[in-house]
């Protein structure tokens, strides 16, 4: 056997990414996409950059085991208090909603969009929220299970994100596309 196996475990773990941002580069030839560049490993796993507007689209690509992926791992929060509504910070240092928010941070106007690409699901209430944001013109107008789920992250949320208030988070589900590789 060999001495290790750390060495090609960790290869595992980014041959998915790896994958996924050179079917993404590949896509270039098609004149169909409107991407004119894809950066890997740069600011994100990969972001492309639009070819008509010079916006950016960042990716997230993670595998997971075990699926689907939930509330808590994708903000890295706790299970939802039951008698607050709250969902609490967890203690992790970095989740996927961080690292895709820090984004907004950083290139404000030029995010056209935010993509959670994983080989598992996500919760349906997560996808739901999500999807249930692009249909609607303002938090008023989500369905009473989405809102419940908004308001229950967003407490947290506004704590630990720079510039993280209810408009802003709307504004990022609007953007934020879930797809499974």
């Amino acid at each position: 056997l060999p001495r290790e196996q750390i060495g090609a475990q960790t290869g595992k773990l980014f041959e998915y990414q790896y994958h996924q941002a050179a079917a993404a580069a590949l896509k270039l030839l098609d004149s169909t996409e409107n991407a004119v560049c894809v950066y890997c490993e740069w600011h994100d796993d990969y972001v492309t950059e639009g070819h008509a507007n010079g916006l950016y689209t960042f990716y997230q690509v993670k595998t997971l085991i075990d699926g689907p992926w939930g509330i808590g791992e994708f903000f890295g929060l706790g299970k939802l208090n039951t008698k607050t509504g709250i969902r609490p910070l967890s203690n992790r240092k970095s989740c996927i909603f961080s690292n895709l928010w820090d984004h907004t941070q950083k290139f404000d106007g030029m995010c056209q969009a935010f993509v959670f690409l994983s080989d598992a699901e996500v919760d349906p209430d997560l996808k739901g929220l999500c999807d249930e944001c692009k249909t609607v013109k303002s938090l008023q107008d989500l369905s009473e299970k989405s809102l419940n789920l908004f308001n229950s992250i967003l407490p947290s949320l506004s704590r630990r994100e720079q510039n993280c208030d209810a408009g802003k988070l709307f504004g990022f589900f609007q953007r934020l596309r879930i797809e499974k590789g």
